[in-house]
């Protein structure tokens, strides 16, 4: 192999992601049909993946205490980073110091409840729950919990929107969950009158009957 040859692969060689497999054993918990992508950075120890959940491509999950819980139905999509500790200045600690050996930090766990939508590229900081059903919009900066069945987008992230209307969630609820898991009216009537009062109901796309069909015959072989 010519030297210039030899030059291009060893680049290309390099820009290769690095697969690594995550055993089952290695995560705090994992549930049934959870799907994690090779080329995640994770640490698997701190976190706790109900059934049915997807990591995409490409995320980052950079922790050395801190927790992630993640419920089911939810979509952590391509690179995102989420970071459930931060580094807190200290008088006398250099950086290098308090990054390489932890000095000082503030470690708090992050929490995605059901059928969320993380999109792609955002940044998950430390102490934040995102609610179910919500969407975080791609590229979004999250500091702040995210209510149920919002829609955030930007740097910090905003809500803009409601994924669904009242009624479309109290159907949508009936249709995913249990009795005793589903939000109560009481408590979606209150958002409703409160936080999303002003906020426009985003687009929605209905399904064939044949696609309810097989999504109900997916949940009931669930239970």
């Amino acid at each position: 192999m010519g030297k210039i040859k030899k030059f291009f692969y060893q680049i290309k060689n390099r820009l290769k992601p690095r697969n690594k497999k995550y055993r089952k054993e290695s995560f705090g918990s994992i549930g049934n049909g959870t799907i994690i992508n090779q080329n995640s950075k994770l640490v698997p120890q701190n976190m706790y993946l109900e059934d049915n959940i997807i990591i995409q491509n490409g995320v980052n999950f950079i922790s050395f205490r801190g927790r992630l819980f993640i419920k089911k139905y939810s979509v952590i999509s391509s690179g995102c980073i989420i970071v459930p500790s931060r580094h807190v200045p200290s008088v006398g600690v250099p950086f290098y110091y308090a990054t390489k050996y932890h000095i000082g930090d503030s470690d708090s766990d992050i929490h995605i409840e059901e059928d969320c939508w993380i999109g792609a590229g955002s940044i998950l900081l430390p102490g934040i729950t995102i609610g179910r059903g919500a969407i975080v919009g791609a590229g979004s900066v999250v500091t702040k919990n995210v209510p149920p069945y919002s829609v955030v987008v930007g740097t910090p992230a905003k809500i803009i929107s409601v994924k669904f209307s009242f009624n479309d969630i109290v159907s949508h609820e009936k249709f995913l969950y249990k009795e005793t898991e589903r939000l109560s009216l009481k408590f979606l009537k209150d958002l409703f009158n409160t936080t999303y009062k002003p906020l426009p109901i985003s687009n929605k796309t209905e399904i064939s009957e044949q696609e309810k069909c097989f999504l109900r015959n997916m949940l009931n072989h669930e239970e």
